[in-house]
């Protein structure tokens, strides 16, 4: 199994966001070794050359976009290198900490999904 996270992050109207903020916070984190960006929008799509080497992979999805919306980033992921993946919103800078803690949680858990805010779910739930 291949050790690592594949962050995945939506592009619709914070490129600079993006770019400025997130992906730097993201090289940060020891755990990243690799972003996928799905642009849901040509115009205000973007690459992005990564410092320390991490793989970044910049998805054209703005045809894909109108039928897939939020879920685009559930298609994007199914191209991830790496078996744990992180979705990030293009309004949430992650701190590395928060990340490892997070990954961290995963490991002692798994199989789960762990997020930022909990969710009380019991077996009772009804669906």
């Amino acid at each position: 199994m291949k050790h690592g996270i594949t962050v995945v992050i939506l592009n619709w109207l914070r490129p600079d966001n993006l770019r400025d903020k997130i992906l730097p916070a993201l090289e940060t984190c020891p755990l990243v070794q690799e972003i996928i960006i799905s642009h849901g929008r040509t115009d205000t799509s973007f690459s992005y050359q990564s410092r320390r080497g991490i793989r970044v992979v910049s998805r054209d999805d703005s045809k894909l976009n109108q039928k897939y919306g939020l879920s685009l980033r559930f298609l994007a992921a199914t191209g991830a290198s790496f078996p744990t993946i992180l979705l990030v919103d293009d309004d949430a800078i992650p701190h590395p900490a928060g990340i490892i803690n997070m990954y961290q949680a995963y490991q002692r858990k798994r199989p789960c999904i762990v997020g930022k805010y909990g969710r009380y779910v019991t077996r009772s739930l009804q669906y």
